[in-house]
């Protein structure tokens, strides 16, 4: 077997592996600083996403605590400002990330007592029917 057919092969494996599912349990690379995308965000302004910390340009900020290894949910915690009571009257208990297909993140906001299920969905309208109070869309 040549070297190209095994480099052939070996890629179609590592593709195959990538694409099945439940085995990738994070949207994508959902951490640095993200830009408001769509006209909710905009009062909030940028997003900094680090592993244990979300914070935005007008000030709120709030320590996040990761629900699953490798996830892309977070509890909120310590929430500082007036960035977070975008579920109606109630608090944001937990945040999803996940990086859609065109590059840009959406944040999902949940208010529930348990964890949420990781975010999926390719598109805008596919990411909005995880169940969140409210889902925002940023770029970089």
């Amino acid at each position: 077997m040549s070297i190209w057919s095994r480099s052939l092969i070996c890629s179609a494996a590592i593709v195959a592996v990538m694409i099945l599912p439940g085995t990738v349990s994070a949207g994508g690379d959902f951490g640095g600083v993200w830009e408001p995308y769509s006209r909710p965000a905009e009062w909030l302004g940028a997003m900094t996403v680090t592993p244990d910390r979300l914070s935005f340009a007008t000030g709120p900020q709030a320590t996040l605590e990761p629900v699953r290894e490798g996830g892309s949910v977070f509890r909120v915690s310590a929430p500082q400002g007036d960035g977070f009571p975008v579920c109606g009257q109630n608090p944001v208990d937990y945040v999803g990330y996940h990086v859609l297909d065109n590059g840009q993140l959406a944040r999902l906001d949940y208010s529930t007592d348990a964890p949420p299920a990781e975010p999926t969905g390719s598109t805008a309208t596919e990411v909005t029917r995880n169940g969140a109070c409210s889902v925002m869309f940023y770029a970089r």
